[in-house]
């Protein structure tokens, strides 16, 4: 009895700590960046931020949804160690062709791309950066051949682990040794990346270390290309979507105006981070229902949902939106402060793809892959339209839309496309409409921008990262009271959040 109470306290516990982890994860890259940033500049941030972007757009080709499919194929009764060679063998193939592709992109930006003017981006750092990658893809086959061979999802260390060392060897980097010129700075940053990526390699494969394959199964791995070919149009969707944006900027500016854009952009990461804490509390309940094929279930949790999502998000999007030049100033420092209508935008970007989270969740779930595909397909479509509208200054010159500003309105135009049509199906395919009490978010959330922007106005503030923290303390009271004033937060609440969230 003591065992399996223990047990369920753990079960219980397990998916607090992934949000959590997930969340100190995505602060401990940011910390990263926002060292490199304060201390290196924006053009070695926006040539980092580039060969991030530039490697990272074919990223998916290294998995193409296999990772998906392993849980489907395995739901279907193979048994695990047949799956998993299948799995190991696809990736591992897969991988080689990342490698192959990623290489002739190198090659196409040494002989075509790379501009005349002195860069800081050497083909040194491009190779390293790639065997980066290359950590990073190899770690996902120990990663989720331990989650399903457990059944459940597991806190994720080789993100976590990978983060921490890359934050800590960056500030080694930073504050003990010398660096002497842009380039030899770049060759220091994406040696520490691929020492990071090493590192969290080397504790995935440990981890997994008694995991076996058995024999070949022609029947499994037919499965598994079946399965992976009806995702991969999502990956490849999402992953450019990812990246288009920047690499599209640096062709059309320069390293440094990518620097602020990418700036702008890493610290609003928290806004979709959020989101995902809450996905994961909840997540387990949607399973369950799609499991069961209980529509009325799936829709009731899909509404909560998005309500918990909106609720944490949207004052978050707006203090953003109201304080941009302010966060700039105060994490990345005053170089970066010409990027704050860019983090506005960026910033209502991250809440329509917070608040489309729940969506894309469920269509995973359910392996609604047409409608992913002509969702993700649509906002990709959206956001290279716009770039190509927006980015060389043809439209309305003068105007202020291009450059930054105008790659982060293709973005927030992605993002509400991909919201709209994600939200359009879910609709259709759920009757599932809107919780009609995030209305009180929204009135919450314009009683707390009036409040802080009052103070400011009345006490004359000069915003600095002080006055920045004491704003964000008197902005979460006025929300969280207008809430409860509102009826938005009250006890029946509470217990509807512990009964979605509760183990199985």
């Amino acid at each position: 009895m003591a065992m399996g109470f223990l047990g369920e306290k753990t079960k219980q516990a397990s998916r607090p700590a992934m949000g959590a982890v997930s969340f100190v994860t995505a602060i401990l890259n940011t910390v990263a960046l926002l060292l490199i940033a304060r201390n290196m500049g924006p053009e070695i941030l926006g040539t980092l931020g580039f060969l991030l972007s530039f490697l990272g757009l074919f990223f998916f080709i290294g998995d193409m949804g296999n990772g998906m499919a392993f849980e489907n194929v395995l739901a279907k009764g193979y048994r695990f160690a047949e799956c998993y060679r299948a799995y190991v063998y696809a990736k591992l193939k897969l991988i080689a062709a990342f490698i192959a592709v990623a290489a002739a992109m190198i090659a196409l930006y040494v002989f075509l791309l790379a501009p005349a003017t002195h860069t800081a981006l050497h083909p040194v750092s491009m190779v390293i950066m790639l065997g980066y990658f290359i950590t990073a893809n190899l770690a996902t086959i120990w990663i989720v051949g331990r989650n399903m061979k457990a059944g459940r999802s597991r806190i994720n260390i080789f993100e976590f682990i990978e983060s921490l060392a890359k934050a800590l060897l960056v500030a080694a980097v930073v504050y003990i040794i010398a660096i002497s010129g842009d380039q030899y700075a770049l060759f220091q940053l994406t040696f520490v990346y691929l020492l990071a990526g090493t590192l969290g390699l080397m504790i995935a494969r440990n981890s997994a270390r008694r995991l076996k394959m058995g024999p070949e199964n022609e029947e499994i791995e037919v499965e598994f290309q079946d399965v992976a070919g009806k995702i991969a149009p999502f990956i490849a969707f999402s992953a450019i979507i990812l990246n288009l944006d920047k690499i599209m900027l640096w062709y059309f500016s320069d390293f440094q105006t990518l620097g602020v854009y990418f700036g702008a952009q890493r610290i609003t990461i928290f806004i979709a981070a959020s989101a995902v804490s809450i996905e994961i509390l909840l997540g387990q309940a949607l399973t369950r229902h799609i499991r069961e094929n209980n529509t009325e279930a799936i829709s009731k949790a899909l509404r909560m949902t998005e309500r918990y999502v909106s609720l944490i998000v949207l004052p978050v999007a707006g203090f953003y939106i109201l304080f941009s030049e302010g966060l700039l100033n105060a994490f990345l420092g005053d170089e970066f402060v010409a990027g704050s209508m860019a983090v506005a935008l960026l910033a209502g970007a991250g809440f329509f793809t917070a608040i489309a989270s729940p969506h894309i969740s469920y269509l995973v779930k359910a392996q609604r892959t047409r409608e992913l595909a002509i969702a993700s397909g649509l906002a990709l479509a959206a956001l290279c339209c716009a770039l190509l509208a927006l980015l060389p200054d043809l439209l309305m010159p003068g105007a202020g839309i291009h450059g930054m500003n105008g790659a982060a309105i293709a973005v927030l135009a992605s993002s509400v496309v991909f919201y709209a049509s994600t939200r359009y199906m879910t609709w259709k395919i759920l009757e599932c409409k809107p919780h009609i009490r995030m209305l009180a978010h929204i009135f919450s959330t314009g009683i707390m921008i009036a409040s802080t922007q009052f103070v400011i106005w009345y006490f004359d503030i000069n915003l600095n990262f002080g006055w920045l923290l004491v704003l964000a303390g008197l902005g979460t009271v006025v929300y969280v009271l207008s809430l409860y004033l509102s009826g938005e937060m009250v006890r029946k609440d509470y217990h509807e959040f512990l009964e979605l969230t509760k183990p199985e």
